[in-house]
């Protein structure tokens, strides 16, 4: 009876709109089957026919399951049982195994009767072997991150992973613990900014691939620690770096002897000037006055700003330096102010900048009076307003860092030269800190001398003894680089002496000017215009240094004892053409 009454109910409306919906029904890509209430089928499309592996004239009257082989349906079937299917995976074998997603809906008249159910199946076979597999893959990734992560949790060296811009992509265990950041506060953050480590160039991570260096760094709570960390390039297409990091290796007696007598807030000195700056830095460290830092390229601005925040209470709190030499003016607002998502072109994420990432910390502007005219405005403002604006954003974020600044250049000059407002030099310039050049303390050559020496001691030999006749050279060189150029000299007299230090181990231009010393006293810190005989001698020498190392200019600082920055200054002063 219900299997008449529904023939009946298809073919009301007469042959021509039965072949007219026999043609609709057709064209589609589901397979389409009318059953009744006895799961017999009444109808079906062409796609239908291909299911069922037979004519639909052979299938019409008889049972669905007769037709299709469906383990699932074959209790109990969820159409008539639940009203509806929706999205449900059946097996069919037609004849081969092939897997389907089912919908169906009931059928009633007009008084609410059931006549029979639609259904209607989705060929999804490849579809379910592709999620099968990822799902299989996902498996065994999870198995091989959770069988990494135990391994790591047992290696007590750190390990990390950077992408191509040097942010933390990956920090393990032992990180945390060598360095106080948790892997939440570590990731996305700049790895040597973060540390505060200064960031090398390209050039220079590729040189220290494979090869352990000591460094310090400085911990969450504002405390160095020595480590010594390598990097390893990843292979396979990867632009990301991988780095290790463990623990530096116990320091010698007379490193820890030199360090107990010298030493203050990480500097070595025993002159009676640089006595006199540690005294001064002890009083200033807690003021909230502002400080202007002057010295020489080498002479250690950066690690006096640092010793100022750990002097303070600040020193728990994030410590960060930025050159403001190596940005140009747009992207140096970025650096120090952050920016809003799509403040400008390639500003995809909103990003904090230093003034906000410092907190309640330090933030150290070095080469101060290289910041765009047009943007020593916006500092003023914000060191009288103690508030700022991300570029590209509204909102007015309150500043709680402390702001140091630092110059290797008489600022008083650079007023007078309109470079520098002076409304900016006089808020900067509260309390001035002067660092006197090496020439101003020759005391202290021979005690940094042999710190660096047994410093850059890896062979596990007695550091090499300095004879009165090397001293005296080293005494009577003027340093232009300072303490960074005598470190690079002490780590060139160790690794190329294997039978002490003799005098012509010296480099020439050390040799040449050190060793007939002149009795005129040495020429004050303030920077003044050098002669034209001093340039022409420093162009000589920076030409030297950058044809030895084929205009690597990276190579070549280290080579002069100053930083990359310095090094492009002074050859844009001179007109040096730097190919």
């Amino acid at each position: 009876m219900p299997f008449a009454s529904l023939e009946k109910l298809i073919d009301r409306s007469g042959q021509g709109a039965q072949r007219f919906w026999d043609t609709v029904h057709d064209t589609m890509s589901e397979a389409l089957i009318v059953v009744t209430p006895d799961r017999r089928i009444v109808y079906g499309n062409e796609s239908a026919r291909k299911i069922l592996n037979i004519s639909l004239e052979e299938a019409r009257g008889r049972p669905c399951l007769e037709s299709m082989e469906c383990p699932q349906c074959g209790c109990a079937c969820k159409l008539f049982e639940s009203g509806g299917v929706h999205d449900l995976e059946v097996v069919l074998y037609t004849p081969e195994r092939r897997v389907f997603r089912k919908n169906a809906r009931l059928l009633k008249d007009a008084d609410g009767q059931v006549l029979g159910g639609v259904e209607t199946f989705v060929d999804v076979t490849e579809e379910q072997a592709e999620r099968l597999e990822l799902e299989r893959r996902a498996e065994l990734l999870h198995t091989e991150r959770k069988r990494s992560d135990a391994l790591l949790k047992e290696v007590s060296e750190g390990v990390f992973a950077l992408d191509p811009e040097l942010r933390i992509k990956d920090y393990s265990p032992a990180m945390h613990t060598l360095t106080g950041f948790t892997p939440e506060e570590a990731t996305g953050q700049p790895f040597f900014e973060l540390l505060g480590l200064p960031a090398p160039d390209v050039t220079e991570l590729e040189a220290l691939a494979d090869r352990s260096q000591d460094v310090v760094v400085t911990r969450k709570s504002g405390r160095p620690q020595s480590v010594q960390l390598r990097f390893l390039p990843l292979r396979f297409g990867s632009e990301d770096v991988m780095g290790l990091m463990r623990p530096a290796a116990p320091q010698a007696p007379e490193v820890e002897r030199l360090e107990r007598e010298y030493g203050f807030a990480g500097m070595l000195s025993r002159a009676p000037v640089m006595r006199d700056l540690f005294r001064l830095l002890e009083s200033v460290a807690d003021t909230e006055a502002n400080i202007l830092i002057q010295g020489e390229s080498g002479t250690g601005k950066e690690l006096v700003a640092r010793a100022i925040h750990g002097l303070s209470s600040r020193g728990t709190h994030p410590f960060y330096a930025v050159n403001c030499a190596t940005f140009t003016g747009s992207l140096l607002l970025s650096e120090l102010f952050g920016h809003e998502r799509g403040a400008f072109t390639g500003a995809y994420k909103t990003q904090r900048g230093k003034l906000e990432l410092a907190e309640r910390g330090t933030l150290l502007l070095d080469e101060v009076s290289e910041i765009p005219l047009q943007h020593q405005a916006l500092l003023l403002r914000v060191l009288e307003s103690r508030r700022f604006e991300r570029v590209g954003g509204t909102e007015s974020i309150p500043l709680h860092a402390r702001v140091v600044a630092a110059a290797n250049q008489d600022l008083m000059q650079a007023v007078e030269q309109g470079r520098l407002r002076s409304d900016l030099f006089f808020r900067l310039n509260v309390i001035p800190v002067r660092i006197p050049p090496l020439r101003e303390r020759p005391e202290d050559i021979e005690i940094l001398l042999r710190y660096f020496l047994w410093k850059a001691n890896t062979r596990g030999k007695p550091a090499h003894p300095i004879p009165p006749a090397v001293l005296d050279a080293l005494t009577a060189y003027p340093w232009p680089g300072n303490v960074r150029e005598l470190k690079n000299v002490a780590e060139y007299l160790c690794f190329i002496c294997e039978d002490g230090i003799r005098l012509k181990d010296l480099p020439a231009h050390i040799l040449q000017r050190g060793a007939a010393p002149s009795s005129a006293p040495l020429p004050a810190c303030t920077p003044s215009a050098p002669t034209p005989a001093a340039e022409l001698d420093e162009r000589a020498r920076i030409l030297a240094a950058l044809e030895t190392h084929h205009y690597k200019k990276a190579k070549a600082a280290t080579t002069l004892g100053m930083d990359r920055t310095t090094l492009w200054r002074k050859m844009r002063r001179l007109g040096i053409d730097d190919r």
